[in-house]
């Protein structure tokens, strides 16, 4: 069994304490977030647990658990967001500076074949367009070669509750519809810094 924990919250972000708790008691209850009269008891021993996929974009508050975690057997590794948008979209994001040095903690404590990049979610508006998108994925990639194998990318799906929020923002979002040039051309161009950053990284080993 994996467990996700969590893409519903952050739970390294917040609730760490609480996370590490419920694997010394070996449960945890989940409820139905469409149903919460509805709750199922998840078994979180370790002969049960496979492995866990932390989500986060804000690890350092579980740091402290990590060795715990270790002994008490667990295999785990890390979806780490790190997409320095403007603040407008994500304010309470931690600063491109605070996340990148998390970010190169974490691989350090784990290594760096356990620390999954994530550049997410993409999408277009006025003022982040592909310029931006490709400045910016430049930027984060340079500062963490050497310190993750994998980065994933997504394009933000317009879902009503994402739509209402971003035009209540008034920044003129530009929905991605089918086969969009402009997203050929950032996804080209994404593909080409990593794997440009990927061979600097081969080459800093000779």
């Amino acid at each position: 069994m994996i467990i996700s924990a969590s893409r519903r919250t952050d739970i390294p972000a917040y609730y760490s304490e609480w996370f590490y708790n419920r694997l010394k008691e070996g449960y945890c209850i989940v409820p139905n977030p469409f149903n919460m009269n509805q709750v199922s008891v998840v078994n979180l021993n370790p002969e049960f647990v496979d492995a866990i996929v932390f989500w986060t974009r804000n690890p350092y508050p579980i740091f402290k658990y990590l060795d715990k975690i270790n002994e008490l057997g667990y295999k785990y590794y890390f979806h780490f967001t790190i997409n320095n948008l403007p603040k407008i979209y994500e304010p309470y994001n931690p600063t491109l500076k605070n996340a990148l040095s998390s970010f190169q903690k974490l691989s350090g404590l784990i290594g760096k074949g356990k620390v999954i990049w994530r550049y997410d979610p993409i999408f277009l508006t006025d003022d982040i367009t592909v310029k931006f998108h490709i400045n910016n994925f430049s930027r984060i990639c340079n500062n963490l070669n050497g310190f993750t194998k994998r980065v994933v990318i997504s394009i933000m799906d317009d879902y009503k509750k994402t739509l209402r929020r971003l035009s209540k923002l008034n920044t003129g979002y530009l929905p991605i519809q089918g086969k969009d040039p402009d997203i050929e051309l950032l996804l080209k161009e994404i593909a080409g810094i990593a794997a440009e950053n990927k061979k600097l990284c081969r080459s800093q080993r000779l």
